[in-house]
């Protein structure tokens, strides 16, 4: 269409993650009349075949260092043949690619942080020394972006905060709950944590905090998503001697039927950008026991939406846990503000119109 401006989506990989939604979900509520939308990667994943039935899909196979150069060749070479626009880029390393792809091809930049580099110094500095390559920066919520602003010094004037979004329609889920939880054979209560199985989301003191609250209760916990630490995180609940409760069940595509189906919702990360998990709980009606992070704080306030424990606290979130489990007026209270406060702030229609005034105020 004439006066359509071409925007590039580059991101890493294209496994399932919060990143990798949020982009997929901003894309969807974009104007397809105004923008046309393309997407590359470095590298591919279970989320590419789901993408490439309604965008066009670039992806560079830079699976190490060694194939870097010929992957910023072919992402130059796109961004000039399709006269991008802008180059929207998400996590570091595409990050970094597209700063230097989109070089002398007229192409703005815009580099999305979504968690503080606080395990990996360098990727501060790496971001620092070529930030003057970005037009601008979006951070998922502002713990994230006074993050950047203090520790790689870039100007405040340049980094905006842009929230993860949801599409309240697809939470408006009607399911037989106690069938789902036969087929997933456990029994009332059931926790669920919806993350993946990192170090970062800290599941030993989830485990350790079911292995407490067992001494009084049977429960179950569904844990959700898979990661590089799931053979590690399986033998800590086998040697706490939670095989019978602790279900390991990997990546689901009914996820939100199974979050719909629990009792309680639990994020015990030490950090985040911004949990999609989160909001999803909330947008679910979930009663919810997160960390006193900087980042769960601004979208939950501890005994209003939900509770907040301090990280590598199993006995204050086993507490937790009975607390919301035996206060039915607690739980219900929690559940009511949380779904009111997701609503207002994280509507993906509010992010996708932030997104296109970003676009238009570059263009």
């Amino acid at each position: 269409m004439t006066g359509q401006k071409t925007i590039l989506h580059f991101i890493t990989g294209l496994n399932y993650g919060g990143a990798e939604h949020m982009m997929y979900k901003t894309l969807e509520y974009l104007d397809h009349l105004k923008y046309r939308l393309l997407i590359g990667s470095m590298v591919g994943g279970t989320f590419e075949p789901e993408l490439r039935k309604k965008y066009p899909v670039l992806v560079l196979n830079a699976t190490n260092f060694l194939k870097l150069p010929f992957a910023l060749w072919r992402l130059r070479r796109l961004i000039m043949r399709e006269n991008v626009d802008i180059v929207h880029s998400y996590l570091f390393h595409a990050n970094i690619l597209a700063r230097f792809a989109a070089i002398g091809t007229g192409a703005k930049v815009i580099s999305s942080i979504r968690i503080k580099e606080i395990e990996k110094e360098s990727h501060n500095v790496i971001d620092a020394w070529t930030s003057w390559l970005v037009d601008k920066y979006t951070c998922v919520s502002n713990s994230v972006r006074e993050f950047v602003i203090r520790k790689e010094h870039i100007s405040s004037d340049k980094i905006i905060t842009i929230p993860n979004g949801l599409d309240f329609s697809k939470f408006e889920i009607k399911i037989d709950q106690d069938k789902k939880l036969k087929e997933l054979c456990v029994t009332r209560p059931v926790i669920v944590s919806v993350a993946n199985l990192r170090t970062t989301k800290d599941y030993p003191t989830l485990f350790n905090a079911m292995a407490i609250v067992l001494r009084s209760q049977k429960i179950h916990l569904l844990v959700v998503g898979k990661g590089e630490c799931e053979a590690e995180y399986k033998r800590i609940a086998h040697e706490l001697a939670l095989d019978e409760f602790v279900h390991f069940l990997g990546y689901r595509s009914d996820a939100l039927e199974i979050v719909s189906a629990s009792d309680v919702c639990i994020l015990s990360t030490f950090y985040e950008g911004q949990s999609n998990s989160l909001l999803e709980y909330m947008a679910l009606k979930k009663s919810i026991i997160a960390t006193d992070i900087e980042e769960n704080c601004e979208v939950i306030t501890d005994e209003v939406e939900g509770l907040l424990i301090a990280p590598r606290s199993p006995d204050k979130m086993a507490e937790a846990i009975l607390r919301v489990l035996n206060d039915a007026s607690l739980k219900t209270k929690l559940i009511n503000n949380a779904y009111v406060k997701v609503r207002k702030n994280h509507d993906i229609i509010r992010v996708a119109q932030q997104t296109e005034k970003l676009y238009e105020e570059l263009l």
